[in-house]
């Protein structure tokens, strides 16, 4: 029986010290495979996964990482290390719409852009849990996110509030959010328009609208409901109060 036979088996005829074949070794007098896989300084180098073979061994990178030279199997003295795959900028869109990835050492994560939220609930996932951003209606979310006298409007990663008829946002702009500090106060009708109630009438304004009423000797002309500003619609007979207040 030949030593290459013994070879396949892991074990050699006995032989002297020293004369095993590479990547073998001597022990109680017969040539057995040795691991190269379990040296105490990794073979295989950082980020390197070891296959121990009959007689040999070779190398893949650990999963996230791959050989700088593009090998998928090397050994030591072929390899020029297991570098970082920066997921993030070889697949630029593979955490999906909406969402935002970050590389770290041998992987990535995916989290969600403000506004939006993954569909598991959960805060951090990958592409291979099926995982997408959804749009989260804050006005649903919070009901008084925009604060009292006010409309919110959802919109895709965000949200926009405007005042109700008959006030106006503190700050003078027709679209704010909560977190800007704005509030709706009321508007003063029977300022912002003298002539609003028309002729031979008093406006005075309530929140979120006003009312006028007919000058003394006068009231309200019989086909009209309501005061607007325009004139001639106080006839002089009586005094009606008549209320004008915006829905």
């Amino acid at each position: 029986m030949t030593c290459l036979h013994h070879l396949f088996l892991g074990v050699l005829l006995p032989v002297a010290a020293g004369t095993c074949p590479i990547g073998f070794e001597p022990v109680q007098g017969n040539c057995t495979d040795e691991n190269e896989c379990e040296f105490d300084v990794p073979i295989c180098g950082d980020n390197a996964i070891c296959h121990n073979t009959l007689g040999s061994y070779y190398c893949q990178c650990a999963p996230g990482y791959r050989e700088r030279s593009g090998r998928l199997n090397f050994t030591q003295d072929k390899s020029k290390g297991c570098e970082d795959i920066n997921e993030c900028r070889q697949t630029s869109d593979i955490c999906g719409p909406n969402s935002e990835c970050i590389n770290v050492p041998g992987s990535y994560s995916c989290t969600c852009k403000e506004g939006f939220m993954s569909s598991n609930g959960r805060e951090v996932f990958n592409a291979s849990q099926g995982v997408t951003c959804v749009d989260i209606n804050e006005c649903r979310q919070t009901s008084d996110i925009c604060g009292p006298n006010s409309v919110c409007e959802n919109v895709a990663g965000s949200y926009f509030c405007i005042c109700k008829e008959g006030f106006m946002s503190s700050n003078g702009r027709d679209y704010f959010n909560a977190s800007q500090g704005v509030t709706c106060v009321d508007i003063d009708e029977c300022q912002m328009d003298l002539e609003i109630c028309g002729q031979h009438a008093k406006c005075k304004n309530t929140i979120g609208g006003y009312n006028c009423t007919c000058d003394p000797g006068y009231r309200l002309q019989s086909e009209l409901t309501t005061v607007t500003n325009s004139s001639k619609q106080c006839e002089e007979m009586s005094n009606d109060v008549v209320m004008c207040k915006k829905l």
